[in-house]
């Protein structure tokens, strides 16, 4: 996992993954799971240019890929997880069961792993065999080579990477609004500075994209309060790219060699859209404006309106608390002081969470408008 690194640690880690994957396409009944590992037995090794490599291995599921596992053998995901170590001849028994099942006879998976060894390696994900991966590496270079070309001052602000997706945050410092309404009550509890001091909100993008089935690509407005780098994302504006094409072939899949032109070049188009669109001045004001209509609404009942909205997006109580915690340092009693709170309180998460709450932040201020009426 990276989390607030640089785009250079981000290319280099992400070309030395490109040399581990993996991935091919395989028919259940050449799948078994055994001490919890992904086994493949059974499948004829392919011939090619680079001579014989062969499909059979044991791979060894991150925690992701037992998510995966469990949503492709429609088995609780929660029961599935709680077995692997505890119980992991009970864990065999489900996936076998089920790999052996009718229903399963004719079902083929697209198998992502990292080779780590003779035969052996990680199970990144069990995905459907129409599932068609545009890899990190691909999507980042394409996505950097559309900005370039434009020939604009976006810069960089961290890049993170899990099992799950990666995520690129990039500024855009010369498009700014300020709001001395949305911000004008507001202390950044880190640091003490006001928003009265520095009422400046600035344009950015967050370019997002999985490799194991967990979204498309997407690229979205991304806004940043400067008095603290608490960031919104206006997801409802998303530009994003399925990973769906034909049926993959059985065999190995190189995804280097199999990407998709054509989606890449969607890909382009979309973040030459989405900078034409979002970083745009006039934009960001209509944007503010439709925060400061609902930002200003009073915050009366603190407790009763965060435990609203926490519970509505489905927040753990440690998450609830510390949410309150940043409320209350925060010192700006509105439905807006309920969104910096969250995306406050997300700056510490792990890369996911911090995204998804960052993601939360404009049904957040729904939520908490209604709360407070």
């Amino acid at each position: 996992m990276l989390q607030n690194e640089t785009l250079t640690r981000l290319v280099e880690v992400l070309t030395n993954d490109q040399a581990r994957k993996h991935d091919m396409v395989v028919s259940a009944p050449l799948l078994h799971s055994k001490d919890s590992a992904l086994v493949v037995a059974g499948a004829e090794p392919v011939l090619s240019a680079d001579g014989v490599t062969m499909i059979d291995g044991t791979y060894y599921p991150t925690t992701d890929c037992v998510n995966s596992i469990a949503n492709r053998l429609e088995i609780p995901t929660g029961y599935l997880r709680r077995m692997v170590d505890s119980h992991p001849d009970l864990y065999d028994q489900n996936v076998n069961g089920w790999l052996q099942h009718s229903s399963f006879t004719d079902k083929r998976f697209l198998v992502r792993t990292f080779n780590d060894g003779e035969q052996t390696g990680i199970a990144r994900a069990l995905l459907s065999d129409v599932y068609r991966p545009i890899d990190h590496l691909d999507t980042l270079f394409t996505v950097l080579d559309a900005i370039r070309s434009l020939g604009l001052n976006i810069t960089p602000a961290g890049c993170d990477l899990t099992d799950r997706r990666f995520y690129v945050r990039l500024d855009a410092p010369e498009v700014k609004v300020y709001s001395e309404k949305l911000l004008r009550n507001y202390r950044d509890p880190r640091t003490g500075q006001t928003g009265a001091d520095n009422p400046g909100i600035q344009a950015g993008l967050l370019v997002t994209n999985s490799e194991t089935g967990h979204g498309q690509f997407s690229i979205a407005p991304f806004v940043k309060i400067l008095v603290c780098s608490n960031g919104m994302t206006a997801t409802k504006h998303a530009l994003s790219r399925q990973h769906l094409g034909a049926k993959l072939p059985d065999g190995i899949f190189k995804p280097s060699q199999e990407v998709d032109d054509a989606a890449l070049g969607l890909i382009k188009a979309q973040v030459r859209q989405a900078v034409t669109t979002f970083l745009d001045v006039e934009w960001m004001r209509k944007l503010v404006a439709e925060l400061e209509q609902d930002g200003q609404t009073p915050v009366k009942e603190p407790e009763t309106v965060v435990k609203t909205v926490t519970s509505r997006l489905r927040y753990t109580d440690a998450q609830r608390e510390e949410i309150m915690r940043q409320f209350i340092l925060g010192a700006d009693p509105t439905a807006f002081g309920v969104v910096q709170a969250i995306t406050s309180a997300a700056q510490d998460q792990d890369p996911d969470t911090r995204a998804d709450m960052e993601a939360d932040s404009f049904r957040a201020l729904e939520f908490a408008v209604a709360a407070s009426r």
